[in-house]
């Protein structure tokens, strides 16, 4: 993209609704790590706060399983520059892009830096949080370590086993900085069918977590007091299951 063209942009985007393409053009640029692109589209205007339709929707597993047909990707899927950023999960990319990011938009970037667990990203916007924005969400909760004890392990086939330990190491590095885990009780069922989704292991990895830092117990464990989450942890670790419910 020419430099005069995007001056033409930055002159007249407001005035020719040219906005969402100034977005979107940023949004690709990034996923396709192209530095210069990127300053000229700031340059000209692009706001990287703004979600856009984007082709995210594709990248998930089970886009094109027939099982998850009923869900939104085209709802769920819009992305913003800082987002994408996020998921691109590059540390060296995004220091070369030389981008002031708003306090309140690094912890939208850390839900999407998790999605891959670029774990040298994730620390960085991890570290560059500021304490009174990481607890933001409804009910003072950390909507990030909900998004990560909720994550679901999309798989395509009943043979292959999802890489777990990338989320674990989120989770726990979240509850180390002072993370909140305070969803609604209206989410314990989303919570419970997402843990269903991940090996055993996991499940009882993750509740001894929460367990071990004391994240909302009278919550926790309606979420695995169920006859179905008693079998998990019969396998697994029962005294922990009867720890939670003695809390």
């Amino acid at each position: 993209m020419s430099k005069p063209l995007l001056r033409f942009y930055k002159q007249n985007h407001r005035i020719f609704g040219l906005d969402e393409q100034l977005c979107i053009a940023l949004v690709d640029s990034i996923r396709e790590r192209r530095v210069r692109a990127c300053v000229l589209l700031l340059w000209a205007g692009a706001d990287p706060a703004r979600r856009v339709s984007s082709e995210l929707r594709h990248s998930f597993p089970g886009y094109a399983d027939p099982a998850h047909k009923d869900y939104d990707f085209e709802r769920h899927c819009l992305i913003s520059a800082f987002e994408q950023l996020g998921l691109e999960g590059d540390l060296q990319f995004f220091q070369q892009l030389n981008l002031t990011v708003p306090p309140d938009q690094l912890p939208n970037m850390l839900r999407f830096a998790y999605a891959l667990y670029k774990g040298r990203l994730f620390e960085h916007l991890l570290d560059q949080i500021p304490d009174d924005q990481l607890n933001t969400g409804e009910r003072n909760s950390c909507k990030p370590l909900e998004d990560l004890v909720a994550h679901q392990f999309w798989s395509l086939s009943e043979f292959s086993k999802p890489n777990t330990l990338p989320i674990l190491g989120a989770i726990e590095k979240l509850l180390k900085r002072g993370a909140k885990w305070n969803p609604s009780e209206d989410d314990v069922r989303r919570i419970r069918e997402a843990l269903k989704t991940a090996p055993s292991t996991h499940v009882g990895d993750v509740v001894g977590l929460l367990h071990r830092y004391n994240q909302s117990p009278r919550l926790l464990w309606t979420v695995i007091r169920t006859p179905g989450m008693q079998k998990v942890f019969r396998y697994q670790d029962l005294k922990l299951w009867k720890a939670v419910g003695e809390k």
